[in-house]
């Protein structure tokens, strides 16, 4: 997966798929969320493990930053799932992709350096 692309398409079949996980990782930090309870915990290295995997994606990408943008992704992709499951609005995706986009231009050849 790369984070441009087609990497970007997977993020509706993400989304919208039955068997998505994601949402009970919200619901277990709402129901636990004392920062030293277990359940938030492993909730805290889901998402820390998340955000590696796409900051060795920001750095394939050529990202200037890829620590500020994998966590402004790991925010985004978070937040945009969050929205989809209690809007119920499933083209959450899409909205996301467009943003995700202009974080990645910002961060690689297709921006410019700030």
């Amino acid at each position: 997966m790369t984070l441009g692309g087609r990497g970007l398409d997977v993020l509706d079949d993400w989304f919208t798929h039955p068997d998505d996980k994601g949402r009970l990782f919200v619901s277990a930090c709402a129901e636990f969320p004392s920062k030293t309870d277990p359940v938030q915990r492993l909730a805290a290295q889901h998402y820390a493990s998340a955000e590696v995997a796409i900051r060795q994606l920001a750095e394939a990408a050529g990202a200037r930053e890829p620590d500020a943008l994998a966590r402004e992704w790991a925010i985004l992709l978070q937040g945009a799932l969050t929205y989809r499951l209690v809007a119920c609005d499933d083209d959450a995706a899409a909205a996301t992709r467009r943003v995700a986009e202009v974080l990645l231009n910002e961060q690689t050849a297709g921006g410019e350096a700030s």
